[in-house]
């Protein structure tokens, strides 16, 4: 699977966008937008109405500007940064931006085709600041190689069952899967996330998510929902179902709908998480595919 690189990048301003101090900025904002989209390697960036992004206020807080991007690669995001016609317009930043140290920018990998939310950014900034760096939020001049899909082994479902039961997850069943049925996400030395797609005829039960704590938050567990329903799309399945207690309205968001479980086909039904390990009072969601 492909990843690309976003970027967060956010200001402090000195006045009022309309004030003449902001005047060199926003003179030149459209120009250097229009620069970006031109530059080899750009993909998307974050826009208003007004086709930039200075009337969005994901902050809460109108002083600050917000640039967020998505790009081919870092070597693509620095070089408009850093080598094109840009280069000469960050030089101006203190005169129009307040000093915000360098927890202003944060970079991190998100899958091809998946673009950033803004809800997604901010968390990445505070991983950043919080934990400082590593694979889930970084910085050019420490910067991390991108994600991977990596062949299920015996290390990695152990990984992932010991990453379950440090969240109070059941991965007692575990037995009952086949290698082919998990999907496993190493960044840097360690196992991120893992989830499972146990597959029942022409149904399949979504399983098993988790996330190691370096990345909670940072919407992996989101990106790994997706390359599952992608994966039962390939294998021409008609309806994936999972139970959840606490995060329904999560999987909601993300197009599952709430079923009755007297409903769930009878192979997915007759599985040890719906007939032993889950609570009875689980919710029960499918996502039709």
């Amino acid at each position: 699977m492909d990843w690309q690189l976003a970027q967060l990048n956010i200001a402090r301003m000195r006045a009022p966008l309309e004030d003449v101090k902001m005047r060199g900025f926003a003179d030149g904002l459209e120009a250097m937008n229009q620069l970006a989209e031109g530059s080899d390697g750009f993909i998307w960036r974050l826009k208003d109405e007004g086709g930039d992004a200075t009337q969005l206020s994901p902050f809460d807080d109108p002083t600050i500007l917000v640039n967020m991007s998505l790009w081919r690669d870092i070597v693509s995001l620095q070089d408009y940064a850093y080598k094109s016609e840009h280069r000469h317009f960050i030089k101006s930043r203190r005169d129009w931006f307040e000093d915000l140290g360098d927890s202003h920018q944060v970079l991190w990998w998100v899958p091809a085709g998946v673009l950033p939310t803004t809800t997604e950014a901010k968390a990445r900034l505070m991983l950043l600041r919080n934990r400082g760096l590593g694979p889930w939020a970084f910085v050019f001049k420490t910067r991390f190689e991108a994600p991977k899909i990596i062949k299920t082994s015996a290390k990695s479902i152990a990984q992932h069952v010991d990453l379950l039961e440090r969240s109070g997850l059941n991965a007692e069943d575990f037995a009952q899967l086949s290698p082919s049925d998990f999907i496993h996400v190493e960044q840097g030395d360690y196992l991120a996330a893992g989830i499972a797609v146990q597959v029942f005829s022409e149904s399949a039960l979504l399983r098993s998510l988790v996330t190691a704590d370096e990345v909670r938050g940072a919407g992996l567990a989101r990106d790994l929902v997706r390359l599952a329903v992608d994966r039962a799309r390939q294998q021409g399945l008609k309806s994936l179902f999972l139970l959840t207690q606490t995060a329904s309205r999560y999987f909601e968001r993300m197009g599952f709908e709430y079923v009755d479980r007297q409903s769930v086909p009878r192979g997915v039904a007759g599985s040890s998480q719906f007939s032993e390990l889950c609570p009875a009072d689980s919710d029960c969601l499918v996502f039709n595919l």
